[in-house]
């Protein structure tokens, strides 16, 4: 895994992040929207049906986000590690050259 490669994924995991971040924060807003005027919300009313279906969209879409950060996460956490045991490996056959062994 290059350096590069690294960094794509690195980027990915903070795409992933920040729009995990938006989508909750949005959520939010809808929901102190809501209490903060709940007759203008009341369940029945067009209001009040529309924000229920926000909310609903923005929770599936809280979740899709959730998910998507974690595996990037995963990703970028196991391309690390694999890039520090190739380091490790070289590192380790140089010293062993170093020191005339095989």
């Amino acid at each position: 895994m290059t350096d590069k490669e690294i960094k794509a994924l690195d980027k990915a995991f903070t795409d992933a992040r920040q729009a995990s971040r938006n989508s909750a924060a949005a959520a939010k807003i809808v929901l102190d929207r809501i209490k903060k005027f709940p007759k203008d919300f009341q369940v029945g009313t067009p209001q009040g049906d529309a924000a229920d279906a926000e909310l609903k969209r923005l929770g599936i879409l809280a979740k899709e986000a959730a998910t998507k950060e974690k595996e990037a996460k995963r990703r970028l956490d196991a391309a690390k590690a694999s890039q520090n045991e190739i380091k490790n490996a070289d590192k380790n056959k140089r010293e062993a050259a170093a020191k005339g062994e095989e």
